[in-house]
């Protein structure tokens, strides 16, 4: 058949499409599913019924939204004149078709064309010949459901999920003083990070998994939250000089447990024990690696047992800042990662902890970033030195590549910085702190245009993480393509009570593509839950300005800055909200004189910064080839003119 629609033909004898005489690349599941969509033209196509017809077995639903955001994109489709969402159904094929045979191929003059004639249909075959017939066609049918159960067994009793994949729940503290929890929580985000290393392997991030500390949801239910095949469950109890260590993997569809083992031995073997455990479960779940080179990326890069220890304690610290946005926990942590590299000098992974801390104080955009007690100078030399150790003292040459994906950005060489990182993420595709600094990355090089097709998909493979849906949701705004932003805030609206930070960004988001309604609701829960006062006092503000609420936004904005004059990117994002683009920003300019240049870069994260006031910083992008372009403003801002003193506040 021949389907001519907008400027496109379609030849389904040839499997091509053309835009006019031009031929169309298109991949073959894409082709598929616009076949699909103008043979069933009369009438919406839900996403079960694709699912079965296109795809042959059960997808996620990103998966589906991908498939159809290539298609649409194949098409140049940007505003649903082709393919039409059908909310909370699936999808419709609106434009008009014109469809036609094939001319047939004229008949060669040694061989004429033998026409069927209508009159003339094919004789049934005999009945002799269908009992014949009926053996082999049973026989077939059988091998087809043998095939089908073998093959697609797991597929069809956890649809939507890789098999390869593990969540690391919280272990228990057992102990009888009961202390110990720093040391659970350490040990099994150590596990966590070390399968997380494994490239075939896909890990549920940390704060995702340990939402579930003390839930009373059963397996099955927690991995399909999780989006995961498999769960690793334990305990520690810790005794004077012995620790006891009990895990288990379970295999969420059916409760069985793959692997289980209890761990008794003197503290001083406390590494061996969270390397075997991170050894076993990766054998246990097939992956590709052998043995051999399992144990040399699971190493945490030290045999000293009290340096581990130490790393351990900063590890939880850091995860409990994330949890409860108690920044005091992150100051606890940089002290247990200092104390971890002066008993074991060559301990990489405490070196590259330390700068992240380091860089975090640095920043003017993180939410822990709240000393003050050091010089901008001494925090750069105490980031550089640590990069520099970590680098150095690595083995391993992925983990290496990571550090060097860190350097580059803490010296705002960011397409250095990105190359880097696409580099890391071939050889480790499920880090998740990985996908966030790349999401970063592109969003500081001005990338808006890719962003989208990145964050589709990292969920697509790894499912709901907080840190890196967060992030997917904050740099996708400024990207401008409203149905992107809407399609993936559908994705992810079944887990946003699972996180504040998903729930903050995603309330940005609905605000940006006009859902005030839809925003209203998770506002009022930010507002009620205890979100930090600088962030409730933004989401106010926005819903605000929003709901078209001005004079009540202008008293919040006056208020709050007087309050909040310390929250470092407070004022400018404030000042942005309202519609004032250049207020807020001496600090900056303080910033860029002094050379401190990361901290201004950090804004560069927000489509609506612009650089060009801050000449050092434009100097130094220059010079290492970085993009900066248009800036774009926030779409819910109270006033949509004014001059660049701010003084106008026209609506």
């Amino acid at each position: 058949m021949i389907y001519k629609f907008d400027k496109f033909t379609v030849n389904t004898a040839k499997r091509e499409v053309r835009r006019g005489a031009e031929a169309v690349k298109i991949e073959p599941r894409t082709y598929e599913l616009l076949v699909y969509f103008i043979e069933n033209r009369d009438r919406a196509i839900g996403k079960d019924e694709l699912q079965n017809e296109v795809w042959g077995t059960i997808v996620s639903d990103s998966a589906m939204t991908r498939g159809v955001m290539k298609l649409r994109k194949s098409l140049g489709d940007t505003s649903d004149t082709i393919i039409k969402t059908v909310p909370r159904f699936g999808y419709r094929f609106v434009a008009e078709v014109d469809s036609s045979q094939e001319p047939a191929k004229p008949a060669s003059p040694q061989e004429p064309a033998q026409p069927v004639s209508p009159q003339e249909p094919a004789q049934p075959a005999s009945p002799k010949k269908r009992n014949q017939l009926l053996p082999v066609i049973v026989v077939a049918a059988a091998i087809v459901v043998v095939l089908f159960a073998t093959v697609f067994r797991d597929a069809w009793i956890k649809p939507a999920v890789e098999l390869k994949s593990i969540a690391v729940l919280p272990f228990d503290d057992l102990s009888e003083s009961q202390d110990q929890q720093w040391f659970a929580d350490g040990l099994a985000e150590e596990i966590l990070n070390s399968l997380a290393r494994t490239p075939d392997l896909s890990v549920a991030g940390r704060t995702s998994s340990f939402a579930f500390r003390g839930s009373n949801e059963g397996i099955p239910a927690i991995a399909d939250a999780l989006g995961v095949a498999h769960i690793l469950e334990g305990s520690v109890r810790r005794d004077g000089g012995q620790i006891r260590v009990t895990a288990q993997l379970v295999r969420a569809r059916d409760g069985m447990h793959l692997w289980s083992e209890n761990f008794d031995h003197p503290a001083e073997n406390l590494i061996q024990v969270q390397e075997s455990i991170a050894i076993s479960i990766a054998i246990a779940l097939q992956t590709a690696m052998d043995p051999d080179a399992l144990a040399a990326l699971v190493s945490s890069g030290t045999r000293s047992v009290a340096a581990f220890e130490a790393y351990l304690r900063g590890l939880a610290g850091f995860a409990s800042t994330l949890e409860t946005g108690d920044v005091g926990a992150y100051t606890d942590a940089i002290d247990a990662f200092e104390r971890a590299v002066e008993i074991d000098p060559e301990f990489a992974l405490a070196h590259g902890e330390i700068a992240n801390y380091w860089m975090t104080q640095l920043s003017q955009v993180a939410i822990a970033s709240n000393r003050r007690d050091r010089s901008a100078a001494e925090i750069r030399a105490a980031i550089e030195q640590a990069l520099d150790n970590a680098i150095r003292y690595t083995r391993d040459p992925v983990r290496k590549l990571r550090f060097r994906v860190i350097k580059a950005v803490a010296e705002v060489k960011l397409r250095q910085a990105l190359q880097l990182s696409y580099e890391f993420l071939e050889a480790r595709p499920h880090d998740r702190q990985a996908q966030s600094r790349h999401l970063n990355l592109l969003a500081q090089l001005n990338k808006f245009d890719e962003i989208s097709e990145v964050a589709f998909d990292f969920f697509e493979r790894d499912g709901f993480d907080p840190a890196v849906t967060g992030r997917s949701i904050h740099t996708m705004i400024y990207s401008n393509d409203e149905k992107a932003i809407r399609e993936f805030l559908d994705l992810v609206n079944e887990h946003l009570n699972n996180s504040t930070v998903v729930m903050y960004q995603a309330h940005r988001g609905l605000l940006s593509i006009g859902e005030v309604d839809r925003a209203r609701e998770l506002h009022d829960q930010l507002i009620a839950g205890d979100l930090r006062t600088s962030l409730k006092a933004h989401t106010r503000l926005r819903q605000l300005c929003a709901e078209g609420r001005v004079d009540e936004a202008q008293q919040l904005f006056l208020e709050a800055n007087a309050a909040l004059a310390n929250a470092r990117s407070f004022p400018w994002l404030s000042a942005s909200t309202m519609g004032y683009p250049d207020r807020g920003l001496a600090a900056l300019h303080q910033f860029d004189a002094d050379g401190n240049l990361y901290a201004v870069a950090g804004f560069l994260l927000y489509g609506t910064f612009d650089p060009r006031p801050f000449p050092n910083l434009m100097a130094h992008l220059e010079i290492h080839g970085n993009e900066t372009g248009h800036v774009s403003e926030v779409p819910y801002r109270c006033f949509k003119t004014e001059t660049r003193s701010g003084t106008e506040v026209s609506q």
